[in-house]
């Protein structure tokens, strides 16, 4: 499950990541120059990070409850079928 988790987490992370950057590319104006372009830059940097950290951790997330609803199905049919038959 580990191995799921973590393939899951780098796609939703890379994925979030592409689009919050293609976002602020898109609404970011071109003709911007100096201090204004470096903390621009930075803060896309930042934006972009957070976004896909956030995506990563939801995506991990819902994957444990997932397997927790899982196994507590699991149980509930192994605790079904364990019970011997009484014919009273």
């Amino acid at each position: 499950m580990n191995f799921v988790k973590t393939i899951a987490s780098c796609i939703a992370s890379c994925g979030v990541g592409a689009v919050v950057g293609n976002l602020i590319t898109a609404t970011t104006p071109e003709n911007i120059r100096g201090l204004n372009k470096i903390l621009t830059t930075v803060g896309s940097i930042v934006i972009t990070g957070a976004a896909a950290v956030m995506a990563s951790d939801y995506v991990e997330k819902q994957l444990d409850e997932g397997k927790e609803v899982l196994s507590k199905l699991k149980g509930e049919v192994t605790d079904g079928q364990s019970e011997p038959a009484t014919d009273n």
